[in-house]
């Protein structure tokens, strides 16, 4: 086990990321690992967001429980990296959740603050497909877009966002401006061959 785990005055921080790398070689001991976190940490989000995920992983029946008790503490403190965190490992088995638009739109922002674009879009769309052409979710996947458009490597990427937001939401005020992107990448991926 991670010296880490064990040592005085570590952080809920530290002992959740040497929990997510013990999960990656066992998640039985990880499992283990993240009981002990909660224990020494009382009903804080990270401890229990990441117990409910372990548990998740394993099939435990009791992550949904552990994961509604971790979102109810997570929303009455506004801690929106946990939900977007509970969102991404469960996905539709957390719907009991209720989330309105807006704890959508900052769970959304907090995962594609933290480079986890996929999940952030996929967020995202969810969103739009529910609130169509609602400005915030387009602003939030133009902003993922235009971060990919910056770097060659990412061209597609960025385009695959630009067409869902064709398709998703065609109505939306900036759609001049993601045809004007969509073309542009177009023209430069012609020219890279």
């Amino acid at each position: 086990m991670d010296s880490l785990q064990t040592a005085p005055g570590t952080s809920v921080v530290e002992r959740v990321r040497a929990n997510q790398r013990l999960a990656q070689e066992d998640l039985r001991a990880a499992l283990k690992d993240a009981e002990s976190i909660v224990e020494a940490f009382g009903p804080h989000p990270l401890a229990l967001a990441r117990l409910a995920l372990v548990q998740g992983e394993i099939g435990d029946p009791a992550a949904r429980e552990t994961a509604r008790h971790c979102a109810e503490l997570a929303r009455s403190v506004g801690n929106f990296g946990v939900l977007a965190d509970l969102w991404a490992g469960f996905r539709s088995g957390l719907d009991f959740l209720d989330l309105d638009v807006h704890e959508q739109i900052r769970m959304a922002q907090s995962l594609a603050a933290r480079e986890r674009d996929v999940v952030a879009i996929e967020l995202y769309r969810q969103i739009l497909r529910e609130h169509r052409d609602y400005v915030p979710a387009v602003k939030g996947l133009l902003q993922i877009a235009e971060k990919r458009e910056r770097r060659t490597d990412t061209l597609e990427a960025a385009l695959e966002v630009y067409d869902l937001l064709q398709l998703e939401s065609p109505g939306h005020p900036f759609a001049d401006f993601v045809e004007q992107a969509r073309e542009e990448i177009v023209r430069q991926l012609e020219r890279r061959g």
